[in-house]
């Protein structure tokens, strides 16, 4: 008899360990569950703060206040002694930081770019009223003739370079206030003010 009650008693014990091992895991996957479910919901990530303002916020121990030598974000930093050569980036707006140049790259998705590099968007033509996309640079090879800059609309607070290439001068009546003409093998660097093309210089 005793020893049947004590059997009883060991089954029961087992029953109650894993009742309260299964409330306990099921405490614990709630838990995940929550969390991965707000962490879905809010997106923004902050470091050194509880409540970010973007998708990823840092902010430092000294925020705001005078620069320590601590304070920054480090990069991914790499020695290629030519970037041009360097393996590919995989994802557009990758950026790394070269320590032999000195210099930020970031990937375009074709090439390693160094930041604040000046890329020049080039148009060769010997129409005068050439179809402009956007260029910054115009490089002119037709014959002497009465010559049209891009409206200044398009281009407003931006600089343009017009080189002449061709056969004889260049004149430029349109949306410039005083009439300015270019030599052969000559350029001029424009300035649009929105409204208007000014000369800021020849070369």
């Amino acid at each position: 008899m005793f020893s049947r009650i004590q059997t009883l008693y060991s089954n029961f014990k087992k029953i109650t360990i894993t009742h309260k091992i299964n409330n306990t895991m099921k405490k614990y996957i709630l838990t995940i569950m929550l969390f991965s479910l707000g962490f879905a919901g809010y997106a923004q990530v902050g470091i050194g703060t509880a409540s970010p303002t973007l998708t990823l916020e840092v902010v430092g121990a000294n925020d705001n206040g005078a620069v320590t030598g601590v304070d920054g974000v480090l990069v991914p930093r790499v020695n290629d002694t030519d970037m041009s050569t360097a393996t590919d980036g995989t994802v557009d707006g990758q950026m790394v930081y070269n320590t032999v140049a000195k210099k930020f790259y970031y990937w375009n998705g074709t090439a390693w770019t160094a930041v604040g590099t000046v890329i020049n968007n080039v148009i060769t033509t010997s129409s005068i009223t050439p179809t402009y996309n956007d260029e910054n640079v115009i490089i002119y090879t037709g014959p002497a003739q009465n010559f049209t800059l891009p409206d200044p609309a398009d281009y407003n607070n931006k600089f343009i370079s017009f080189i002449n290439a061709g056969s004889g001068s260049a004149q430029f009546i349109t949306n410039i206030p005083n009439r300015t003409s270019c030599s052969v093998n000559r350029g001029y660097l424009f300035f649009s003010d929105g409204t208007s093309w000014y000369n800021a210089g020849g070369f």
